[in-house]
């Protein structure tokens, strides 16, 4: 309790999720006060009015707060059904470092699968490594891509390349399939 008054006190307030039952809204009115404004209590006492209602879903922080870069399974290829699909029937790109393929779906957001072999990116810590800085570059551009199914692959040169010139490589290539998948008919 100690820690939130100089924190409320440099003029921030506490992101507060609120409870699921009404008990809880009670407790955290009850904790809140001590460490808040006087506003507060009253916003958490609407929340339990609220929380009251029967059949309704609570507001999360999660369900609140505006849309966050983050990567969920949704956004990933996970069957090997999709894999398949992908190769058979998708647009190839590629650099040096990654090759990408790119197929229309009908989610309406992009979604990613990876496919980092270790004959190409070597052992378990290598492999790892590149996966990350992929899905990273992914998380980080998938609102500016359109709503397709990539598949990426790494390529020999990868392994030993810093991560600078991943990222770098992996921008052009989400650039390249915004700007060729975007304006390509669906097939």
């Amino acid at each position: 309790m100690a820690e939130a008054a100089p924190f409320v006190a440099r003029g921030h307030t506490p992101r507060v999720c609120v409870p699921f039952t009404l008990g809880q809204a009670r407790w955290a009115q009850a904790r809140l006060s001590e460490m808040l404004p006087a506003e507060a209590p009253a916003a958490v006492a609407a929340t339990a009015e609220v929380l009251s209602l029967k059949g309704q879903w609570p507001l999360t922080c999660d369900r609140a707060a505006p849309a966050r870069l983050t990567l969920p399974a949704q956004r990933r290829l996970r069957r090997k059904s999709d894999f398949d699909a992908a190769y058979a029937r998708g647009r190839r790109f590629g650099n040096g470092f990654f090759g990408v393929t790119a197929l229309w779906n009908d989610k309406g957001w992009p979604r990613l699968g990876l496919a980092v072999a270790v004959r190409t990116a070597g052992g378990g810590v290598e492999r790892n490594r590149i996966r990350r800085i992929i899905r990273e570059s992914f998380r980080l551009h998938q609102h500016e891509l359109p709503g397709v199914d990539l598949v990426v692959s790494a390529r020999s040169q990868a392994k030993d390349a810093p991560p600078t010139e991943l990222r770098a490589s992996l921008a052009t290539l989400w650039k390249k399939v915004k700007e060729q998948c975007a304006t390509s008919p669906r097939s």
